[in-house]
């Protein structure tokens, strides 16, 4: 067959030979179907560019764009095989105004470059003449005719369709459901393990299936007729319905279609056009294609083949591409003196030709408002789940229990999500965020916003809080006394719509509160227009706290933009073990934000002093055994961890300011002064008479360690901390980075003793490890769940670096000081044979919220000054001979290189033991 041939494929069924349908006489118009849309290939596309690489959009409706991979090798005629699955009711199969759109796209540098577009009414693809049920399994492949932004034809486009009813499949999906509207090749339609030279299949079934005859025919007119409708009036100018007909029934007034066009240029006929059937010979002429079909007489069939041979001969493809599940462009427009394309709030729907009058003559064409009351199925966000199941905890409290009391309203945690629209800047698809509506919401519950992530984010991470009152109703007297604790917004306040700059159209509103309430999120539409005031709840303002904004979710720097969007994750202003502000898991969003504005929307406030939904200290060893992570040291590690005890007996030393010699310690560290401050009068040093000894305490005693853990909670109680220190005797020197060159140094970096942690965050709602924070020197990072890396059921890894042993979640090289330069302390991280697993090696040395005496803490966790000695070294020596060794460029003064490094390789002062640290009580450094 040659490549240039546009054909229309039929797979046949035993019950009919056409894909045609009508409404069974039982069924309503609420049924849902599938309709498959696949984008298979396009030939003769125009070269608007030397080279082309070019996706396709289609879409029955516009809020549901989806795309095609892009074909990077394909020029002017591009293959994409993508699979596309909408979920509709027989409403929108029967209305002559349904349609499917088509637009393809080449990727340019400034912005992707429209090629051309395809629109064709659904009737002139399906005709409604038969049964659902008879043609569940029909298919079929249509060449259409491509439609420059002038006007003028240029190129085919090939396309499958089918449909189907939402109770069955029409082909295998490889175990995804068959509502998803996502991409597969034709591999999934035939056999998902058919092998590259198509002779492996699953079963004789499957065989059977393959070996099925595929039909081949052109495309003909069989009918004309006029469509004035006055739910869509016409708005001037001619109007050609369809571009492809195959016993159905075309509208036309200004010639054969466009689809009538591409076949009958591809078959060298075009003279050769059948006549005008009228719309009563329908049925007749139904009824005679499928009997030439049956005989296999008809003069249409070009080539017979099985689906095999399709394969063998490049008709269908068999490359697997990745599920697409971005949503692209609905709207592009010309920076510099370009055309705009819009959508209609209501008018004549264009075909092929219909679409050139618009981009010719500026007419609005498409009216999206038809297809807002149908249900197109999207595919939704998956939440991250652990590696292993999360087991069952010893009985306690409130711990894990899915609602937490936090006064007088009742919390649940939300993580099942709806996706509304995509922000995506035109030059920026990898910066794209999309908004989420919280979805499956328990009875007697609302939610309080909206939740946003980066797209490149695979799973969802994040929640929503859905909050309930749990007051009574009360009598009149009561209600003007005290206020409900939750209210519907009085309106709303439009922030923020998507413009042209970003590839799809949405709004973002911010509740406006009643009095003495406070919103605490964002609400995100598809629609311009104001959501339903039952969308979420406003929350009384004494049930509330201040919040601030942290990570930058999204931020549109562009210079095409007015305004700078920008969205944050937000958290409560005040933090730590004492505090009771509770993250809602909503998003900040502005134009005119400043750091230090007072924000609009507020967190929760845990009103509930009992702390119900803690873990009691049985539940704290089972979450400690079940996700205590193993900590690896660098292979070449010298300075190892040890206990505190080990380190107390082996001569450490307790120095008092004024006096010459130290006083031993005691293993429990009993004689160390307790309580008061660090006023630098105290510090503990290795032993100093014998060197042998000091050499042997300095490099630790790895087989004693164990995990110093403080238990603590966090997010106003609605989580817990699990904050897991280690103990070394002996920090080591540094090791410098300057470009590729690594310089060791002899003194710098230096001290004695060292403390660094690791802390685990569990949701108090179920138990489930949410994060961990690494401390990384003088601060840190909190890492999700979903980044980590894990060894053994739900139990991560964390890294202690060489002779610093700052924790990390990943092997590997990370730099302390001017990254942009490359120059700085190195911290590397990799496994060896030194661990310890904190899962077993652990001893938990406080727990204040369990109350006085349920943990008995050591007396060295009383000691608030000084583990060492404060050390100033001669650095300025040590960089004087780094700028010898340094290549001319490098040579900087030796004022700016000092300012480079990390500051706390010039002076070391004697580190303080955990409980003095400020985020003992306080929050992590973040």
């Amino acid at each position: 067959m040659d490549p240039t041939t546009t054909t229309n494929l039929v797979i046949p069924t035993p019950q009919s030979s056409s894909l045609s349908y009508q409404p069974s006489p039982n069924n309503n118009n609420n049924n849902s179907h599938i309709l498959e849309i696949t984008l298979i290939s396009a030939q003769d596309l125009a070269p608007v560019s030397k080279s082309l690489r070019t996706y396709a959009l289609t879409w029955i409706n516009p809020n549901r764009k989806r795309s095609t991979k892009v074909d990077n090798e394909g020029h002017n005629s591009p293959t994409w095989n993508d699979k596309f699955s909408f979920k509709v009711n027989e409403e929108f199969l029967y209305s002559e105004n349904s349609a499917v759109h088509v637009e393809i796209y080449t990727v340019s540098w400034f912005r992707d470059v429209l090629v051309g577009t395809i629109n064709v009414q659904l009737n002139n693809l399906i005709s409604p003449c038969v049964n659902f049920q008879n043609s569940s399994n029909g298919k079929r492949f249509v060449a259409l005719q491509i439609r420059r932004p002038s006007g003028n034809p240029q190129g085919i486009l090939n396309m499958g369709v089918a449909i189907i009813e939402s109770s069955m499949r029409s082909m295998p999906l490889i175990c995804k459901e068959i509502m998803d509207p996502t991409s597969l090749d034709y591999r999934d339609i035939l056999d998902k393990k058919m092998s590259e030279n198509y002779q492996e299949v699953v079963d004789d079934d499957k065989q059977r299936e393959l070996n099925e005859k595929v039909q081949l025919w052109r495309s003909m007119s069989l009918g004309y007729s006029e469509v004035n409708n006055d739910e869509f009036p016409i708005k001037g100018g001619s109007i050609c319905n369809g571009s492809m007909v195959n016993g159905s029934e075309l509208c036309s007034d200004v010639g054969p279609s466009a689809s009538i066009v591409a076949a009958e240029i591809a078959a060298k006929r075009y003279q050769q056009l059948l006549p005008t059937v009228q719309p009563e010979q329908q049925q007749e002429v139904e009824t005679k294609k499928s009997k030439e079909m049956e005989d296999g007489e008809s003069s249409l069939i070009l080539e017979d083949l099985t689906a095999e041979e399709a394969y063998v001969k490049g008709l269908l493809s068999s490359n697997r591409e990745k599920l697409r599940k971005e949503t692209i462009a609905t709207q592009t427009q010309a920076i510099n003196g370009g055309h705009v394309r819009r959508n209609s709030d209501g008018g004549g729907l264009f075909s092929c030709f219909g679409n050139a009058y618009e981009e010719m003559f500026g007419s609005d064409c498409c009216c999206w408002d038809s297809f807002t009351d149908y249900n197109y199925d999207e595919i939704e966000p998956q939440s991250f789940t652990l590696p292993s199941p999360i087991p069952q905890w010893p009985q306690g409290k409130g711990f894990a229990q899915g609602k937490i009391c936090l006064g007088e309203i009742e919390a649940v945690q939300i993580t099942k999500f709806k996706k509304i629209w995509s922000c995506t800047p035109l030059f920026g698809k990898s910066k794209s965020v999309s908004f989420y509506k919280p979805d499956e919401i328990p009875q007697g519950f609302s939610i309080v916003g909206h939740y946003c992530q980066p797209d490149s984010v695979k799973n969802i991470t994040g929640y929503v809080l859905a909050v309930k009152d749990l007051k009574p109703k009360k009598s009149l007297q009561d209600l003007t006394s005290k206020l409900p604790a939750l209210a519907k917004p009085v309106n709303y306040t439009l922030v923020y719509n998507a413009n042209a700059l970003y590839k799809e159209v949405g709004y973002i509103w911010l509740p406006n509160a009643p009095v003495g309430y406070k919103a605490m999120g964002f609400v995100a539409t598809a629609e311009p227009n104001e959501p339903n005031l039952d969308e979420v709840k406003c929350v009384r303002a004494d049930l509330t706290e201040s919040c601030e904004t942290c990570e930058v979710v999204f931020s549109a720097n562009s210079f095409f933009a007015k305004r700078q969007f920008q969205v944050w994750k937000t958290r409560p202003c005040k933090r730590g073990m004492l505090c009771r502000g509770v993250s809602v898991g909503t998003f900040f969003c502005s134009t005119s934000f400043t750091k230090g504005d007072d924000l609009t929307v507020a967190c929760l406030k845990n009103l509930d002093s009992s702390l119900q939904a803690m873990p009691i200290l049985e539940q704290v060893h089972a979450l400690i055994k079940h996700y205590g992570p193993t900590v690896y040291f660098h292979p070449d590690e010298i300075y190892l961890p040890s206990s505190v005890p080990w380190f107390f007996s082996n001569g450490a030393l307790l120095f008092k300011d004024g006096k010459d010699n130290g006083i031993t310690i005691d293993a429990k560290g009993s004689n160390l002064p307790a309580g008061g401050r660090n006023d630098g009068k105290y510090w503990l040093d290795l032993p100093n008479k014998d060197v042998e000894n000091r050499q042997t305490v300095k490099c630790g005693k790895i087989e004693t360690a164990e995990l110093y853990v403080h238990v603590k909670p966090a997010e106003g109680g609605t989580c817990t901390d699990i904050a897991m220190w280690i103990f070394c005797p002996f920090n080591g020197p540094a090791t410098l980075k300057v470009g590729l060159i690594n310089l060791s140094l002899n003194k710098v970096g230096e001290h004695i003793c060292d403390w660094e942690h690791y802390t685990l965050r569990i949701s108090n709602f179920s138990g489930e490890l949410c994060s961990v924070y690494f401390s990384e020197h003088s601060g840190g990072e909190w890492v999700d769940a979903r980044d980590l890396e894990f060894i053994e059921g739900n139990k991560s890894v964390v890294y202690a670096s060489r002779n610093g042993h700052a924790s990390f979640p990943h092997p590997g090289c990370y730099l302390q000081g001017n990254t942009k330069l490359g120059i700085g302390a190195r911290n590397d991280c990799a496994k060896s044979k030194y661990y310890v697993d904190s899962s077993s090696k652990y001893r938990i040395i406080a727990a204040e919220y369990l109350g006085e005496g349920t943990v008995v803490e050591p007396p060295w966790l009383q000691y608030m000054r000084e583990w060492g000695p404060t050390i100033e070294y001669k650095s300025g020596y040590e960089v004087d001979e780094i700028l010898k060794h340094l290549p001319s460029f490098f040579r900087f003064s030796v004022e700016t290189l000092v300012e480079l490094f990390p500051t706390e390789l010039y002076g070391e002062a004697g580190p303080t033991g955990p409980k003095e640290k400020n985020n003992w009580f306080g929050d992590e450094r973040w």
